[in-house]
């Protein structure tokens, strides 16, 4: 026979409105779950399993039932595989007129132009460009022109998609700022280092002798080098904040520098927090590098 709590087992990783769980089982045994908090409260009159409650997946879900909208910006982002975590705050955007309450977590927005979307585990979701310029234009997002730049890294979108989507938009938050965002990638900076990098660490007529994502190989594998002097053969590596902690990732980095040694090319890596808190030190540091090694003929590719 089974037991009030086994009916909560087979229930889908999605949320409900009350009326909703009274129909599969009965209001009784809906009001004893949420007695025995094994039912957890969204939103007023939305619910979910206890256990599963603060899963992305339930929390986008009830976001978006709750406002008939479309999850957008990182959740969306989130969603389509291109930020590596969920964002703890959600963006949804919801057709006019609707007022429902939401859960504490989300952020509803009503644009004047119907946001596209599709289908995501039964969940309405942003596509790609619209997400990401949502993500840019969330005042509460403390990375949007990371989450731009990722989406384009991670081909999710292209810069032409973007562009597209925010003229169809009547108004676009900072809309310069993301064109200039979008002008970085064109120019190379794939992600938010890079792109800070470019526009600020290493921006004047001085370090424009730099390639930007410049492609070799060495000892038969394919290398992109993050900004390349080819007068000098020096590598500038921007090494991001998220990666080149773990051992192996640092056995990969020494390895990688050792296969562009044989082509003569000498890596510098600087730390994510010297490219954004110690601008000036970084610039004196690939100064006196390309000085040093400006005054070794052997250092230097000839002049053809």
């Amino acid at each position: 026979m089974d037991t009030d709590a086994d009916w909560l087992t087979t229930m889908p990783l999605r949320s409900f409105a009350r009326a909703e769980l009274a129909a599969i089982t009965s209001p009784e045994r809906v009001r004893g779950a949420i007695a025995r908090r094994e039912l957890a409260r969204l939103s007023p009159g939305r619910f979910a399993v206890a256990a599963h409650a603060e899963s992305f997946i339930v929390r986008a879900h009830a976001a978006v039932a709750a406002t008939h909208g479309v999850l957008t910006g990182p959740g969306a982002l989130f969603a389509w595989g291109v930020l590596d975590r969920p964002p703890m705050r959600l963006r949804v955007s919801a057709p006019p007129g609707s007022h429902e309450q939401v859960p504490a977590d989300t952020a509803v927005f009503r644009p004047a132009t119907r946001t596209p979307s599709a289908e995501w585990h039964g969940i309405e979701v942003a596509l790609p460009p619209w997400a990401a310029i949502h993500a840019w234009t969330d005042p509460g997002n403390k990375s949007p022109a990371g989450d731009v730049l990722a989406s384009l890294q991670r081909r999710a979108t292209t810069v032409d998609e973007i562009g597209a989507a925010a003229r169809s938009m009547p108004r676009v938050r900072h809309r310069a700022g993301l064109a200039d965002v979008l002008a970085g990638f064109t120019e190379g900076a794939d992600s938010f280092l890079e792109y800070e990098a470019l526009r600020r660490t290493f921006a004047g007529p001085e370090f424009t002798r730099f390639l930007r994502r410049h492609r070799v190989v060495a000892r038969g594998r394919r290398r992109t080098l993050d900004m390349y002097d080819p007068r000098t053969r020096t590598n500038v590596e921007l090494d991001g904040g998220r990666y080149h902690l773990a051992g192996e990732q640092r056995e990969s980095d020494d390895e990688r520098d050792a296969d562009l040694a044989t082509l003569a090319i000498q890596t510098i890596r600087l730390p994510y927090s010297a490219v954004m808190n110690r601008p000036e030190w970084c610039r004196a540091t690939v100064r006196a590098v390309l000085a040093a090694r400006s005054s070794h003929p052997g250092n230097t590719e000839r002049n053809l």
